[in-house]
This record gives C-alpha cells, sequence and structure tokens, in this order.
C-alpha cells in the first residue's frame, strides 16, 4: 500500500478514469505501429493469417489466468465469423484434453510474459502434434515466442494498474488484436451479412439479420389437390394430404400450378369461411356437385 492520499474527489477520479483510457490508447497505438512494415508479405501478422485462413482443422486458443479469458472471447469470435474455434485450457490440456487436437489445427497461445508455467508445460506436446502455433505474447524472445511458428508481439509501453501488476493494457491490446485477425479472416474468406446470421440467430443482431422468407420456403413435397377434385370429397382428401406431409395445410391446384383458395361467393348463402366445406354443404345442397375450381378463387 502506498502511503500518498488516494483521490476520492469526483474531479480527480474522473482524471483517474482517463489516464487508464489513454494508457490502454496508448498501448493499442503500440501494436498498431508494430505492424506497419516495409515488407508486408513477410510481416507476422500475415504469415499468421495464411496459417489461419488456410486451416483445415479448428483454432485452439489457449491461455491462462486473464490471457484464458481473453482467449475464451477470441475463440468465440473466431467462431461466429466463419472460422471454427474453441478454447483449450492449458491444465485440462495437460491432464488429457490434448487428445481433441488434430495435426491440422492452428493454436494460438497467449501469454504476456511468454513464460507462463502452466501454458509452457504443455508447448513439447504441442509441437509433438504437427499442429502449428501462433503465439501472441509482449516477449519476443520469451520461451512461447521462441517456440512459436508464428509470434505476434501484443506488447505495450506500461499496464494502467497503478502498480504496474494487473493485466489492463496488455489484455486490452491482445484482445484488439485477436479481433484484428478475426476480422482479417472474415474478410479473406467474403464473409457476409448472411453468413454472420446463421451462426447468430439470436439476439438483437439475429433480429436485424433474420432470414427471408424465400429462404426456409418450402417448394417441394406440398400437400396439393387438384382443382378438378370434387367438392363432395374435397374434406377427406384434404385430411389425406395434410396427414401424410404434416404441413398442416394444403392447396388446391391448376394444372398451370397456381394455388386457389378461399371460396368465392357463386350463388351460395353468405358464410364466413372457415376452412371447412361442411358449413357451406349444409346449406346450400349444390355444393356437393361442383368441382374445386368453380368454387374455389385464384389468388
Amino acid at each position: 500500500m502506498t502511503d500518498s492520499p488516494i483521490p476520492t474527489a469526483p474531479a480527480a477520479l474522473v482524471a483517474l478514469a482517463q489516464d487508464v483510457l489513454a494508457t490502454e490508447i496508448a498501448g493499442l497505438a503500440a501494436v498498431r505501429e508494430r505492424l506497419a512494415s516495409p515488407t508486408p508479405e513477410k510481416t507476422p501478422l500475415v504469415l499468421a493469417l495464411r496459417l489461419l485462413a488456410a486451416c483445415a482443422g479448428r483454432v485452439v486458443v489457449t491461455g491462462i489466468g486473464k490471457s484464458g479469458l481473453v482467449g475464451r472471447k477470441l475463440a468465440a469470435t473466431f467462431s461466429s465469423t466463419g472460422t471454427p474455434a474453441f478454447f483449450l485450457h492449458p491444465v485440462e490440456g495437460a491432464h488429457g484434453d490434448l487428445g481433441s487436437l488434430r495435426r491440422d489445427d492452428v493454436i494460438i497461445a497467449i501469454s504476456n510474459s511468454g513464460e507462463t508455467a502452466e501454458l509452457n508445460a504443455i508447448l513439447p506436446a504441442l509441437k509433438s502434434l504437427g499442429a502449428s502455433l501462433i503465439a501472441m505474447t509482449g516477449r519476443e524472445d520469451s520461451t512461447l515466442g521462441r517456440l512459436a511458428d508464428v509470434t505476434l508481439n501484443s506488447g505495450v509501453p506500461r499496464e494502467a494498474c497503478p502498480h504496474g501488476l494487473a493485466p489492463t493494457a496488455s489484455t486490452t491490446a491482445v484482445l484488439a488484436l485477436g479481433d484484428a485477425l478475426a476480422v482479417c479472416l472474415m474478410h479473406l474468406k467474403s464473409f457476409t451479412e448472411k453468413d454472420f446470421l446463421r451462426y447468430h440467430p439470436g439476439g438483437s443482431l439475429g433480429q436485424r439479420l433474420r432470414l427471408k422468407v424465400s429462404e426456409v420456403m418450402r417448394t417441394e413435397g406440398l400437400p396439393l389437390l387438384p382443382e378438378t377434385i370434387s367438392c363432395m370429397t374435397i374434406n377427406s382428401a384434404s385430411r389425406d394430404a395434410i396427414s401424410a406431409t404434416r404441413y398442416g395445410i394444403h392447396s388446391v391446384c391448376s394444372r398451370a400450378g397456381m394455388s386457389m383458395s378461399m371460396p368465392r361467393v357463386l350463388k351460395a348463402p353468405a358464410s364466413p369461411w372457415n376452412g371447412s366445406s361442411r358449413p357451406l354443404a349444409e346449406r346450400w345442397p349444390r355444393w356437393r356437385t361442383l368441382w374445386a375450381n368453380s368454387v374455389f378463387r385464384r389468388p
């Protein structure tokens, strides 16, 4: 604990919060500038994207502590944007979960120091599987950085924590760098809003991108009755058609395929249509002698 007075005045708290954000912005700026290179095709970012875009398996994100929590979010972002991914806890991996990995997977390992014991303990096993390894670390010369096929430097000038201990600016940098990978992959894969909806049908995002009727409408195997069917037998025929297809509704169609619906009035007594021919048959005997095409109207 420090002996300096703790700022409690509203203005001091606002200023402190602004300092935190400024520190994190500076961290993001450092990561952003580090991506620039006179030879873009050789930059770690592009090399990592090539591995991820060519991945025939899944992207496996791993890390522990705050890095692990950020990793879970990144795995979820990859999955919802067209790149199948899941999170692997390093300790669980060391106790059997490495069995879920395959040679054609790409692993993203996150550690700010690059020396996290629990994570580095499984690196030899990860390498032995033959899967590609991408490191996201603040120290390229660390154990993790040296063992990785591609190392993305996520280092920041300093943490926003006043003691320089709690992961703050560093985890923000990893999160943003992971988002940059995901968005670049969306571009490389021509991932569209329609694709996004398939993986995210719920919530307000799903409501904004609902499927169109034409995409879910069935056009084959429908319960259709011919227009020449007798009105006397239409009830039983419709029951059979609905039972056979389980659609709950049927249509009367002409030879040209045009659907007809709702009985037209001809000379029948006025009667609300309730989906059954029984009321008309009871009140209008001539109904039984007609063909469907003379009673139902075309839309």
